[in-house]
């Protein structure tokens, strides 16, 4: 797997254990083939990019139709299956700081990046039903690399 940081916002990148992220990723990586019934590829490419505020809302305005800036966008590299769960994660650092003033940063930003490469093997959340499957996925993620339960509606602004 490729994993790799980029930091478009022009600002200090945000120090988090990147070691950890990408075992994370690797992990939801496995159990996303395992659970679909096919083997693990070696291809799989994942970019962490944070952007600006302007920049994210752009985006989702372009692919979502929704002109207001948001926290995280996944964009996969293709629909194929050669290509599941290879893509690029683009998280807003201001959009979190502001959202969620009351979570430290570098959990925020390690629970949109599994939120992300979720959404990059499939998982969507268009309805209740599949926002609670995606929620306790990602929890079990969290869980096993002991960042706990995440409380973003709890402590949100």
């Amino acid at each position: 797997m490729e994993f790799r940081v980029v930091n478009e916002t022009g600002r200090r990148q945000i120090a988090a254990p990147w070691l950890k992220i990408l075992k994370i990723a690797e992990s939801a990586q496995k159990k996303a083939t395992v659970s679909a019934s096919r083997p693990a590829r070696q291809g799989i490419s994942v970019a962490l990019v944070f952007i600006s505020r302007q920049k994210i809302k752009r985006l989702n305005k372009l692919y979502r139709r929704k002109n207001q800036a948001t926290d995280v966008l996944s964009f996969s590299a293709g629909k194929q299956v050669f290509y599941k769960g290879s893509g690029d994660i683009l998280i807003c650092p201001d959009f979190l700081k502001q959202h969620y003033p009351l979570i430290n940063l570098k959990e925020l930003v390690i629970h949109r990046f599994i939120h992300g490469l979720l959404h990059l093997h499939g998982f969507d959340h268009r309805t209740n039903r599949e926002a609670v499957k995606m929620e306790k996925e990602v929890q079990k993620i969290l869980a096993k690399y002991n960042y706990g339960r995440h409380h973003a509606k709890q402590h949100k602004k």
